[in-house]
């Protein structure tokens, strides 16, 4: 079972385990980035992931 601070993309959201337990998602920008899924990244203040 995943542990609070745990993070994955699944299809076009960024999925994450917040401090109570909970599963939270958050759908992102597009922005034309490529590379091989699962991929997770950060860039100054932003987070960056390839969905499927």
């Amino acid at each position: 079972m995943p542990t609070p601070g745990y993070v994955w993309p699944e299809g076009t959201a960024l999925h994450f385990i917040d401090e109570n337990g909970l599963e939270r998602a958050e759908i992102g920008t597009l922005t034309g980035a490529t590379g091989t899924v699962p991929c997770i990244w950060i860039e100054g203040d932003s987070i960056h992931y390839i969905d499927e």
